[in-house]
């Protein structure tokens, strides 16, 4: 064993090469400075009384220190280094306060704070704050309250309301039996209840299953059992590894001496690799029951809330009193104990409900929230449904027919009252039935019920229900495509774990699929796999390519004089990688022996995983974290004779044969002081940590743009600074992701100083994030540059054919990405989403006129072009942010950005994703789809019409909030135009046919009244109405809403322009509303006369009588269905077994049921056998179907041959290719051909 080399210089040592350089480095690059109001704000604040101040002023004595000592370190700062202004607080816990402090002069119970006692006697805070109990509840009812509340539910839909209303007018003005109305509107509210009950019973036994769970809890010393639902805040629990945490809890200690402890997260955010947690320091030691039990204290933190990554406070705590015996009770120690200590707390410390203990014996910690205070509770809202753009046609559609209802009942009233005024005080003989007409007030309410009832059958009451049974059915055929079955990848090994279907979260948005216009993608884990392989390093002014030859840099560094200023700069390179991270080492449970070959690394970041497999193949190996210290392991650099390496190929997987295998590794441990973590606002992480020589330093990754402007001029040459640039800009061209390495050595003043600030900040229970983020930006300047990384994150499978196909399809798609400009058209040209013939425009403004002057000179240029597929556009964040902020500047970027075949924003934060998907949304009132993989992906996916999820290595979270999910990314191509499409058509032709029968039953109703005088009887028998939607016309277009398709797929796959039509409502427009309207009516015209021929004056029977009014109901309605069930027929473009069927079924049901109510004697006996005994009723039917249907097929035969849809013509075209050659059309016919057979439609069109 070596012993350890100095990775860095001594303090106040520059190394050389860099010093002569200071006067060349730009201003721009010199160190961030506090301006001087923000020093004179935060100065101002140490003397100030604030609103969050925890305790009195401080003795004159103890002010005075304090002051003297900042005084000190803003005055007497080294020299050496640029004058940094230092944040300080108003805060009333100074250094000296988090580690041990008497309470006499604290202010001990904080009202306006959430606090918790534990062991302690006589606690009075359960009466204040009404702790809840760990009762599970997820279930929208009780036994009791299920009726009430899911009635009102339903009922808060209005046309609910309305057919509740025509029930009760039917009870009041019984113009038919109200089983007729009452019936179809309870089974719709029974099928509906039904499904509510047993989603709610599912979650009921879930529920049980929680609250039942056995946990033990730690009471006077002693550990007893318990259910889950009976733990309370303050009870101390004993956890055993692979246990679920039942509560929000404060970890007190755990089985590892340093008081780590590892959880699972995956139910709470979907990321499968380990987080670590830590105890407090001061309860490590309580690692047994009996010591445990000895703890008394109070937990003082904000109150409950939904935020997850954000959890600060601060524990007071008692010096326990001996174990209570069960004879003798010695009093609790007052709550003002001089021996109380004062511990903070943070995320670090805490352990959320939901989360599973991990590769931990044991731990035991205290609940602060229980119940529906936990976070994962709150987190558990309703974030509303989304609702398809179909539906809205469909909310108008109705509000339509109520008007057209509206105005059949003012006719049919007037009428009705003219023919009584008519009548009035006049016997009729031929109306000797009718009595005497009556026209008071009542008559006349009367008659509006009577109406109203009749023509609420205009609105097929079935349709919701029939739509939302379509939606489940189709939601199904989604799941079980096999073209959106993909293999799946454990982030961990990069091994098959299995395939997996895709999933849909909402079943109310199938036909936005099949409108959209838009589509806004994420670039890492979207397109590209996100499994990160090391591609290249910087170091200094050297390049090392990793991925031709692995194990380059190791080898490198056996040649290099260690005394060398490039072996140190070199060697602070490794360093920075190796530390700054928040990776976890993870052994193989099988491996034994903990071999360095098979260690795993498990991380929130991809990247931080291919850097330290990247270093682990060039011997440096990191394979140990604690709460306050890493490890690292690395080859000798002194090796005296020459390692031969193994040349592996790019890409090779961990656990093969290492070159260093065989070496004695050199150990250097690092004791971790403090982590600042990476954010996306950030765009950089910071460990610092002390050296096994005793140097503190701090080490810096980020973006290029976080981390730059961050450098010393003193520390950084010109020479370094600018081929770092030119390799950075290198790789993004090359479509990698760059990380800028940086560091900086802690002189003893700033390190006390940086100790000082941070135990301020971390005793803060209020904006604790905000004041550790004041002390980062104060800490991370003076960087020195040490190099950079390049990443190589890969394509998925069939990227640029997905989108060249999506493109095709008329939707226009925008890459939102957080990498660089370079990085982003690389990948656009690598996917096909820029070609080399396009019109390139790069909107990269330094303030908003300059904006709006580029903008206005794009869109110039583009209005010039022919063709708006040839322009493509890429806009960086900080310009986007000038677009957004200016409603002018929108509506300028929304006309360029319309004419531009794709658009690129790159380097934007998750909230510029969303705020451009919602400008799209609201001011071009397009369809748009939102698909992402990441937790910053969450937001944009929820504003657009449709979110789609990738099921990949970064969480669940944007799976969680998506509308649907898959594996991969060319899984979009068939959802979107194979399932999309087929939903929209299917959907609007089941809306149609809905609306299309109902307005011909109350038509035919409505022209009865002319011979009937207005009474308000109806010509159909009763069960005929309460069946009509239910039973007799519901099943044929629910199958051909799951079965039916105007093209195969095959042919949808050859032809991606049969997509434009339903963008542009070819198939949803007025139009076919009024063809359809118009169909209706004429049917029902036919219908009434048909039956009016059939009655003029005819012997219907051999015994010379005509047919009875009981007859009549019978044969205009079966009239009726004929026709209607005819039309269906007729609607169908793929016939299939599932299509024959049920017409079939439709058939025998209808005669069954006519048979069964006569049978049971609803209806006169022997009526069934008088109807279908006319002849002329099979003739009349025959009759009224040619009759009805004649104009259908004329109009359909026209537009067929003279202005067909393109589907007509690819599907004619396909059927006479197979008849000619008696072979299917080849699956690689040209797309040109496609191309070609559209544009000669709309020629003929034209012509």
């Amino acid at each position: 064993m070596q012993s350890r080399e100095s990775l860095y210089p001594t303090p106040n040592t520059v190394t050389p090469g860099h010093g002569g350089h200071q006067e060349e480095i730009t201003e721009s690059r010199s160190s961030i400075v506090i301006d001087q109001e923000l020093r004179q704000r935060l100065l101002s604040e140490i003397h100030q009384s604030s609103s969050e101040s925890l305790v009195p002023d401080p003795p004159p004595a103890v002010a005075r220190s304090r002051a003297t000592t900042v005084t000190q370190t803003l005055i007497g700062h080294n020299s050496s280094r640029v004058l940094r202004n230092k944040p300080s607080f108003s805060q009333s816990l100074n250094a000296s306060t988090c580690g041990s402090v008497s309470l006499s002069d604290l202010a001990y119970d904080l009202p306006d704070t959430y606090q918790v006692d534990f062991n302690l006697a006589g606690s009075t805070l359960e009466k204040r704050y009404k702790y809840p109990t760990n009762y599970q509840r997820t279930t929208k009812y009780t036994v009791f309250t299920f009726v009430p509340l899911n009635l009102f539910s339903q009922f808060r839909r209005f046309y609910n309301i309305y057919f509740l209303l025509a029930a009760v007018f039917v009870l009041i003005a019984p113009s038919l039996d109200p089983v007729s109305t009452v019936l179809p509107l309870c089974i719709v509210l029974l099928i509906t209840a039904v499904k509510d009950g047993v989603e709610d019973y599912k979650r009921y036994r879930q529920d049980k299953r929680i609250n039942a769970l056995p946990y033990e809890v730690v009471r006077s010393a002693q550990r007893i059992t318990t259910k889950s639902k009976h733990i309370r805040a303050g009870d101390i629990i004993r956890l055993n590894k692979g246990q679920t945490i039942p509560a929000d809890m404060l970890l007190l200690c755990t089985s590892f001496e340093d008081g780590t402890a590892f959880v699972e997260t995956m139910d709470l955010d979907g990321e499968t690799s380990l987080k670590r947690k830590s105890s407090l320091r001061f309860t490590q030691p309580f690692a047994t029951d009996a010591k445990v039990g000895q703890l008394r204290g109070r937990i003082q933190c904000e109150f409950p809330n939904d935020k997850l990554d954000q959890f600060d406070g601060r524990v007071h705590f008692h010096r326990a009193s001996p174990i209570m015996s069960e004879k003798v009770s010695e009093p609790t120690p007052p709550i003002l104990s001089p021996d109380t200590s004062i511990q903070p707390f943070t995320t670090d410390n805490i352990l959320l409900r939901g989360t599973h203990l991990r590769n931990t014996d044991f731990i035991y910690g205290v609940v602060v929230y229980a119940g529906v205070d936990t976070k994962i509770i709150r987190n558990l809202k309703n974030t509303g449904l989304k609702f398809s753009t179909m539906e809205t046609r469909l909310n108008r559609l109705i509000i339509a027919i109520f008007v057209w209802n509206a105005i059949m009942l003012v006719v049919s009233v007037v009428l009705s009252l003219a023919d009584a005024t008519r009548s009035h005080g006049v016997y009729i003989p031929q109306g000797w039935y009718l009595g005497q007409i009556s026209l008071d007030a009542m008559a006349v309410v009367e008659q509006v019920m009577v109406f109203f009832v009749i023509y609420t059958f205009l609105i097929p009451i079935s349709i919701f229900v029939s739509i939302e049974l379509v939606h489940i059915l189709q939601a199904l055929f989604m799941r079980w495509d096999p073209r959106m079955k993909s293999v799946r990848l454990d982030p961990k090994t990069g091994n098959s774990i299995g395939k997996t279907h895709m999933h849909v979260h909402n079943t109310n948005l199938h036909e936005d699929l099949g409108a959209v216009e838009y589509i806004f993608s994420d670039k890492t884990g979207t397109l590209t796999k996100n499994i990160m392989t090391l591609s290249k390093w910087c170091i200094g002014c050297q390049v090392f390519d990793e991925a031709m030859e692995r194990g380059c840099l190791g080898k490198y560094l056996k040649t290099l004089d260690q005394s060398s200023p490039l072996y140190q700069q070199h060697l602070r390179f490794i360093q920075t990688v190796a530390l700054c991270h928040s990776a976890l080492p993870v052994f193989d449970e099988a491996d034994k022996d903990c071999n360095l070959t098979t260690l795993l690394y498990e991380s929130q970041s991809p990247d931080e995983v291919a850097l330290l497999n990247a270093m682990r193949d060039n011997g440096i190996v990191f394979n140990s974290r604690t709460k306050r210290s890493m490890t690292v392991q690395r080859i000798p650099l002194t090796q005296d004779t020459a390692v031969d390496l193994v040349d592996t190929p790019s890409g090779a997987t961990t656990g093969t044969t290492e070159w260093w295998a065989d070496l004695d590794l050199v150990q250097d441990k690092y004791e971790l002081l403090y982590t600042f973590p990476f954010s996306s606002d950030r765009k950089r992480m910071s460990v610092v940590v002390r050296t096994p020589e005793g140097i503190m330093v701090l080490l810096c990754k980020g973006a290029d743009s976080a981390i730059l402007p961050r450098l010393s001029p003193a520390l950084t040459s010109p020479a370094l600074l600018t081929h770092t640039e030119n390799s950075i800009h290198q790789f993004s061209l090359a479509g990698l992701r760059t990380l800028v390495m940086a560091a900086r050595t802690l002189e003893p003043d700033e390190f006390a100083e940086l100790h000082e600030l941070m135990e301020q900040a971390q005793c803060a229970i209020s904006h604790r994030e905000e004041r550790l983020s004041e002390v980062a930006e104060w800490i991370e300047t003076d960087l020195e540059l040490l190099g950079c990384t390049a990443i190589e994150d890969r394509l998925q499978d069939q990227v640029p054919e997905t989108i060249e196909y999506l493109l095709r399809c008329g939707i226009k798609i925008w890459l939102l990405t957080g990498d660089k400009q370079e990085t982003a058209v690389k990948i656009g040209m690598s996917s096909h989403l820029i070609t080399g013939h396009m019109n390139l425009m790069i909107l990269n403004a330094a303030g908003e006129s300059e904006c709006a002057e580029k903008i206005s000179e794009f869109v110039q240029v583009t209005e010039s072009r022919e063709e708006t597929e040839e322009n493509a556009l890429v806009v960086t964040g900080s310009t986007l942010e000038y677009i957004l902020e200016s409603t002018e500047l929108s509506k300028s970027f929304l006309r360029l950005g319309v004419r531009c075949h794709s658009v690129i924003c790159c380097r934007v934060t998750p909230l510029q994703k969303a705020r451009v998907v919602q400008l799209v949304k609201k001011r071009l009132r397009k369809v748009t789809l939102s698909i992402g993989d990441g937790a910053n992906d969450v937001s944009m996916i929820q504003v657009a019409h449709v979110g789609v999820g990738i099921e990949g290595v970064e969480g669940a979270q944007a799976v969680r909030a998506s509308d649907y999910s898959f594996v991969e990314f060319k899984s979009l191509r068939p959802l979107i135009s194979i399932h999309g499409r087929y939903s929209y058509l299917r959907i609007a032709n089941i809306i149609f046919y809905s609306f299309y029968k109902n307005i011909a039953l109350i038509t035919v109703q409505f022209w009865f009244g002319f011979n009937n005088a207005w009474s308000g009887h109806t010509m159909y028998l009763d069960f005929y109405l309460t069946l009509f939607n239910t039973v007799f016309t519901c099943l044929p277009p629910i199958v051909a809403a799951c079965f039916d398709k105007d093209v195969d797929e095959r042919q949808i796959a050859l032809h991606p322009e049969l997509f434009r039509q339903v963008q542009q409502h070819v198939y949803w427009n007025w139009k076919v509303l009024v063809h359809w309207g118009l169909s209706s009516m004429w049917h029902a015209g036919v219908l009434y006369g048909c039956l009016i021929l059939v009655q003029s004056g005819a012997v219907m029977y051999s015994n010379g009588m005509d047919m009875s009014y009981l007859v009549q109901e019978y044969f205009i309605g079966t009239l009726l269905f004929v026709v209607v069930t005819a039309k269906a027929c007729l609607l169908l473009r793929h016939w299939v077994w599932p299509s024959v069927a049920g017409i079939g079924i439709t058939v025998v049901v209808y005669v069954l049921i006519q048979w069964g109510f006569e049978l049971f004697n609803f209806v006169d006996k022997g009526t069934f056998a008088a109807v279908h005994s006319l002849p002329a009723l099979y003739f009349t039917c025959m009759l009224a179907v040619v009759a009805c249907l004649l104009p259908d097929f004329v109009v359909k035969y026209w537009y067929h041959m003279y202005q067909p849809e393109d589907a007509v013509v690819i599907r004619e075209r396909a059927r006479f290719a197979r008849r000619d050659s008696g072979l299917e059309e080849k699956e690689g016919s040209s797309c040109s051909q496609s191309m070609t057979l559209i544009a000669e439609n709309y020629t003929e069109k034209t012509e």
